[in-house]
């Protein structure tokens, strides 16, 4: 008779390793700058403001992380190591709940065996690093992953709640929407979207009540920036990072949709054609509505689609792609490709642009372009399976 596992040991040691990680590095480095090349200084420093986010100042992020934050620069009272270590934890136990959700998502997809294998190679890709804590990530990741697992399970109502929550931490999760309404039934799709769309339009709408200028400034903040570390960067002639705004600039509404740079040589409307074009036509070549594992390497080309349009690419948003790509592929061309892209990552932030070598985008763009087109094959391949299982697809696992 076969044991029957332990839960903590299966799914809660991972998980649980990482927040105490988490809690030791912190621990550890804040004599010698935790926040290092990160956002960190900036959240303090935005959350110092006078009022409230979306009332009295503008932001570029949708509201739950800075009005997280502004809570907890009143908790902390002004103090930078309270609110760092606050935020921390909250990143910290994101992390954790990223691990556990991946794990049960993996196990929808492969056999134990192989679902606790990824998971590991999951969690020791993430706890080194540092775009983990330098950053909020890790809070829309974690509901990008549970509205996957939702879907996957087919539960209509959290799978929603999760898209709408994780578009009010930060746009992206919204991406799974499409393969969604592609591997799901309409009725289904639509409830799933209508439940998001509300739940986001019902915070927007009272934010917009409550403050009009503002609000709208926020909404417009985004779309109005110049090109930034993209191939439509260097045809710009935009040599910057994302970091663009003044902290004084927050107050005046009127700044929000002021490029900060060349303007765009190809207006990002035309490109967006191009790559819709694309990916509806690949949503429209996409087989079997049932496969699991085709509707997340769906949602992977909806990704790398998305990353490819984009005027702009920051380095955190590989924590989007690392799980995707570890729950589709087979282990070792998983494992391969994501060092590959965090090294590219690492050496594109902090390495060369911390230190000026703006020549160095030649190198790390192509680079990078290069592994989304490695990405985007492999995921169409999966995207078009027939009625076979994830194992007869890979026969040589690992």
């Amino acid at each position: 008779m076969q044991k029957k596992a332990d839960p903590f040991l299966d799914e809660g040691l991972l998980p649980a390793l990482y927040i105490t990680g988490r809690l030791f590095l912190f621990l550890a480095l804040v004599p010698d700058n935790w926040r290092g090349f990160g956002d960190l200084q900036q959240y303090f420093a935005t959350a110092g403001l006078k009022g409230w986010p979306y009332i009295n100042y503008w932001m570029e992020y949708p509201p739950i992380f800075p009005f997280i934050s502004k809570m907890v620069y009143n908790l902390a009272e002004g103090s930078p190591f309270l609110f760092d270590l606050v935020i921390c934890i909250l990143v910290a136990l994101a992390g954790a709940g990223c691990l556990v959700v991946f794990r049960r998502i993996a196990s929808l997809l492969w056999d134990d065996a192989a679902a606790v294998r990824r998971t590991v190679l999951f969690f020791a890709l993430l706890m080194p690093l540092t775009y983990t804590w330098w950053y909020f990530e890790l809070l829309p990741v974690f509901l990008m992953l549970l509205a996957i697992y939702a879907a996957l399970r087919r539960k209509w109502n959290l799978a929603g709640v999760s898209i709408g929550l994780g578009a009010l931490v930060k746009w992206f999760p919204m991406i799974v929407l499409p393969a969604i309404w592609r591997y799901r039934p309409p009725k289904d799709a639509l409830r799933i979207t209508l439940i998001a769309v509300g739940l986001i339009g019902l915070v927007f709408g009272g934010l917009y009540i409550a403050s009009p200028d503002m609000t709208r400034a926020s909404l417009i903040s985004q779309p109005s920036r110049s090109s930034w570390q993209t191939l439509w960067a260097l045809i710009d002639g935009n040599y910057h990072t994302g970091e663009f705004i003044l902290l004084k600039d927050r107050l005046d509404p009127s700044l929000a949709g002021i490029g900060r740079d060349n303007p765009a040589k190809i207006p990002s409307g035309l490109t967006l054609l191009l790559f819709g074009g694309i990916g509806l036509w690949l949503l429209g070549r996409a087989r079997l509505k049932d496969n699991d594992l085709a509707c997340l390497a769906m949602t992977g080309i909806i990704w790398i689609l998305f990353l490819a349009w984009s005027p702009g690419w920051s380095p955190q948003w590989i924590l989007y792609l690392i799980p995707i790509i570890l729950l589709t592929l087979t282990e070792r061309k998983a494992l391969w490709l994501c060092v590959a892209l965090i090294l590219v990552t690492l050496l594109e932030w902090p390495t060369f642009l911390k230190h000026d070598i703006w020549q160095g985008l030649w190198l790390i763009v192509p680079l990078r372009l290069l592994i989304f087109g490695i990405l985007l094959w492999n995921w169409i391949r999966q995207s078009r399976l027939t009625a076979i299982s994830p194992a007869q697809y890979h026969p040589t696992q690992p």
